[in-house]
């Protein structure tokens, strides 16, 4: 069990710290019953608190709650107000501030407060006196349940993300989104809300209606998630994917297969028959399918399946130029050695032009080290070096990545040998 101090340092509202400090308080003096007071105190201030928040940003049913209590405050009405308490942590189930499991056990906590503050309600004998540990069992689950996350939960948090995923200021990069998703939602929302999210973002991963570019945002906050709560990713998605993967016609399986496949754990939660069906499509598929369909190439899947779709790059390369990838981005750096080796053995001009196209479509993510490589493949294969369709590629490369350190160095010293080799410096023209 948690110290005290952290679990009073764990409570977000000032205000609901305020009242767990008296909880704490009255603990540490032996006064048992009072800190079980004091802590439903701090549970329904946060709730209420939250349920403020909540309709501050537009959500109906917490603004239906907020003016009822409002009202109730502004009339005196004091029996209003004990039924709005008695109902108060259905109402936040409702709201998803936290699920069935956690109301049922903050519904304990509630139970034995009524305990201590009403003694004349039950026999003498019979007096309530919740023991130290008891105490701090309702601490926990109090902190853990509710007091620890923020009021940006439920429908309207789903909403929210829902428009930020699909703007310009969503994070392109991986640590800072799981920074953002953090920070803005898995640390301020309850375990409901964690859940409901993971299954809403796997939903959107296989929809047709959801263009590519979209689906892989939401596979990518599902990869970030899963570093931050692995366990809880994990048990949505096997749930998730329990009784549909079975269902998946072929394209809902390549929606599959160019999205959630890639969120770690998932691999191992496929049916073998599924396993068969994935590498029958990566090997029988129209190669375009993968390329302009689903850019299979711009991030690799988890092995075996990368091996399946890696036999497949030599038809990628010759069916059509790579300037039809890049939705989502620059094809995978893992490419690199595939391309590499291609382009050493491309035994035509038209097919080392190709292959210097995926370098260009790589060239946000290519060193000078990577560069370096593809010029002195260049030199030893004269398809590439005799090609004007690859010097054309080759120059294209250049300026696509001019900014890179001492990229357009080796660039020069190319161009300086390939001068030297069609114009020798002994030659008498």
């Amino acid at each position: 069990m948690r110290s005290l101090e952290d679990l009073r340092n764990a409570v977000i509202s000032a205000q609901s710290r305020a009242y767990v400090d008296e909880a704490i308080g009255a603990y540490n003096n032996g006064a048992y019953r009072s800190a079980i007071i004091a802590l439903w105190i701090a549970v329904v201030a946060d709730i209420i608190d939250k349920i403020r928040a909540m309709a501050e940003q537009g959500e109906g049913a917490a603004i239906v709650q907020r003016d009822a209590l409002a009202a109730a405050i502004k009339n005196g009405d004091i029996p209003a107000l004990q039924r709005l308490e008695g109902l108060l942590l259905e109402e936040a189930e409702k709201l998803q501030l936290f699920g069935k499991r956690e109301c049922g056990e903050l519904t304990r906590l509630k139970e034995d407060r009524n305990l201590c503050a009403h003694p004349a309600f039950v026999a003498e004998e019979k007096l309530f006196s919740p023991s130290p540990e008891l105490v701090r069992l309702h601490m926990q689950t109090a902190v853990d349940n509710l007091l620890s996350h923020g009021p940006v939960v439920g429908k309207r948090a789903i909403e929210l993300f829902g428009t930020e995923i699909s703007g310009h200021s969503f994070p392109s990069d991986d640590v800072k989104l799981k920074t953002y998703l953090w920070e803005s939602y898995v640390q301020r929302g309850s375990d409901s809300f964690l859940q409901n999210f993971i299954k809403v973002l796997a939903k959107i991963t296989l929809s047709a209606d959801v263009e590519l570019s979209l689906r892989w945002r939401h596979v990518r906050s599902l990869k970030a998630l899963y570093e931050l709560r692995p366990g809880d990713v994990e048990a949505q998605l096997r749930e998730f994917l329990r009784g549909r993967q079975l269902r998946f016609n072929e394209d809902e399986l390549l929606r599959f297969t160019s999205g959630l496949l890639y969120v770690p754990c998932v691999p191992f939660l496929l049916e073998e028959s599924v396993r068969h069906r994935i590498e029958a499509l990566l090997r029988g598929r129209p190669i375009r399918d993968l390329l302009a369909g689903e850019e299979l190439f711009v991030e690799l899947p988890p092995e075996p399946f990368k091996g399946y779709l890696l036999e497949r790059l030599p038809e990628a390369i010759s069916s059509s130029n790579s300037s039809i990838l890049g939705k989502t981005g620059p094809p995978d750096l893992q490419l690199f050695g595939e391309l590499l080796k291609e382009f050493r053995r491309a035994g035509s001009f038209q097919y080392c032009a190709a292959v210097a196209s995926w370098f260009t479509a790589m060239s946000p993510v290519l060193s000078a080290e990577h560069i370096s490589e593809i010029l002195e493949t260049v030199k030893v294969n004269d398809q590439a070096h005799g090609s004007l369709l690859t010097a054309r590629e080759l120059q294209r490369l250049k300026w696509a990545t001019a900014k890179h350190p001492g990229a357009i160095g080796l660039f020069d010293a190319y161009d300086d040998w390939d001068r030297e080799r069609i114009f020798p410096a002994g030659d008498a023209g």
